[in-house]
């Protein structure tokens, strides 16, 4: 009994987080739209916090809730809105090559550097064949680039930093209780 009660306190916490996460991965776009680095530094410290954090399944929503809540803003790329469902996918799928990265379990700063050179790596070969093939507009390129890797660079590193920092404190504080 006492082990069913401690999975579900373990459940209980992990839905609060997904839901924790997921609003502010679904927000920070719709509310805050700019300053874009802002923005994207925040949502990908979501996503890091959830590759980390999160089940496999349970993940999916923070995957994809920046993008709707770039697609209900609409008005974020300007004249460019007509573009925006591609790059919103390309963004899903950037996102998610970041979480799988950190998920690898070789290390944490290795996994999320990689995820970060992966995701940008993507994003801007999409993004370059679509503007070759007149589907998207050249000035969308100027986000799909170094842009993304250092918001994700950033956001993660805040996230891996902020954990260690937190670990480091809960352990000084169990120490001092036994001593």
């Amino acid at each position: 009994m006492i082990g069913m009660k401690s999975k579900k306190s373990r459940n209980m916490k992990e839905y609060a987080g997904l839901l924790i996460l997921a609003v502010i991965a679904f927000i920070t776009p719709l509310l805050i739209g700019h300053p874009a680095e802002a923005v994207g530094i925040i949502v990908n410290a979501v996503l890091v916090l959830g590759a980390i954090k999160l089940d496999k399944i349970r993940i999916i929503p923070v995957i994809i809730l920046p993008g709707i809540g770039v697609l209900a803003r609409g008005i974020v790329f300007g004249p460019m809105a007509p573009f925006l469902p591609i790059v919103v996918l390309l963004a899903w799928i950037g996102n998610a090559i970041l979480v799988l990265f950190i998920r690898m379990k070789v290390d944490r700063i290795l996994g999320t550097a990689a995820g970060a050179i992966a995701k940008t790596a993507f994003m801007a070969t999409a993004a370059s064949f679509l503007v070759f093939l007149k589907v998207l507009p050249p000035p969308v390129l100027a986000t799909m680039g170094f842009f993304q890797l250092y918001t994700a660079a950033i956001g993660g590193a805040a996230v891996i930093l902020a954990d260690k920092g937190i670990k480091r404190t809960i352990s000084k504080r169990a120490r001092s209780k036994r001593g």
